[in-house]
């Protein structure tokens, strides 16, 4: 998590927007809560990651900011 944080940092904003508006299914994404996941789908201000082989979470009205991407 670390890694990814100081990658995230090291990116410019302009950088960092275009890697979220990017965002699409298959990604592997790290909330800002540390959940890891992968990316089912994504609309307007819904996300939905899938956390286990069972298991999924609907991110509704969570900024895209919240997500840093690890792939």
């Amino acid at each position: 998590l670390a890694h990814v944080e100081a990658i995230i940092k090291s990116m410019t904003k302009k950088e960092r927007e275009k890697m979220l508006n990017e965002l699409k299914k298959g990604d592997k994404v790290v909330t800002i809560g540390g959940v890891h996941g992968k990316v089912v789908s994504v609309k307007d201000d819904v996300v939905v990651l899938k956390i286990d082989d069972n298991a999924e979470i609907t991110l509704k009205g969570c900024p895209k900011a919240a997500l840093f991407n690890t792939t």
